[in-house]
């Protein structure tokens, strides 16, 4: 019997663990992860970044992706980087 606690506390503790270790990412990380998730999934020629097409793929209401896409490609050179992606996601600044 104690076995058996042992080992489901053991595996508790490993999930809590895992768990806090995921959180304690800060934003920042967190969005560079979810860029490069999906940048896997969009990035068809593997260039290390979205381009218009490969990100229009998804939408089917064209209009909505392309004020999308808009948003997100700040220098207007036709493709989504991660810094404009992570720039573009940053939660506003809380007012004091």
């Amino acid at each position: 019997m104690r076995i058996v606690f042992r080992m489901a506390a053991a595996m508790l503790l490993g999930s809590v663990l895992m768990t806090t270790a995921v959180f304690a990412l800060n934003l920042e990380e967190r969005r560079r992860m979810v860029y490069r998730e999906l940048l896997k999934e969009l990035d068809k020629d593997r260039d290390g970044k979205i381009g218009k097409s490969e990100y229009m793929a998804i939408w089917k209401d064209r209009d909505y992706g392309e004020a999308n896409y808009v948003h997100f490609d700040q220098n207007k050179d036709g493709f989504i980087t991660e810094e404009e992606y992570i720039k573009k996601t940053e939660l506003p600044a809380r007012k004091k």
